[in-house]
């Protein structure tokens, strides 16, 4: 399980924060640690309109992924709440078992979204990278 949220913050963690667009490309509802926090890093890139539009289409692809691993751990915490060892150990599989497909996943998405940035944007996302790796080897 924390590898799958691993998963899913590694890729937010390599587009972060560097400054903010007027017209954020997440929506409202998105979760803080996984593609709402991408979607954000993705923002301080000053993506065109119709970069925008691309980067949202090849993010929209891995949403039912992400629901469903979701949704699976909700079940899972709710079993576990409960007493219910034996699901809670059933969904936790099913959860180890989604890992390789959301990691391939990831890493096809994001060289989706790289072939869409310029030169100058994927110079500075993987500056961007760089100070984020950087600063997780600093806490450790």
């Amino acid at each position: 399980m924390r590898t799958i949220v691993g998963l899913v913050l590694l890729l937010g963690l390599t587009l972060p924060v560097l400054a903010q667009s007027n017209t954020p490309t997440y929506a409202p509802q998105d979760n803080q640690r996984g593609m709402g926090k991408m979607r954000r890093g993705l923002d301080q890139l000053e993506l065109s309109p119709q970069q925008r539009k691309q980067v949202q289409q090849i993010m929209a692809k891995d949403r039912t992924l992400f629901e469903q691993q979701r949704n699976l751990h909700q079940q899972m915490r709710t079993a576990e709440a409960n007493g219910d060892t034996a699901t809670a150990q059933r969904l936790q599989q099913q959860m180890q078992n989604l890992k390789p497909q959301m990691k391939a996943s990831l890493q096809q998405r994001r060289g989706e979204i790289e072939a869409v940035l310029t030169p100058a944007q994927r110079q500075k996302l993987a500056q961007t990278r760089d100070n984020r790796r950087e600063q997780r080897q600093g806490n450790f």
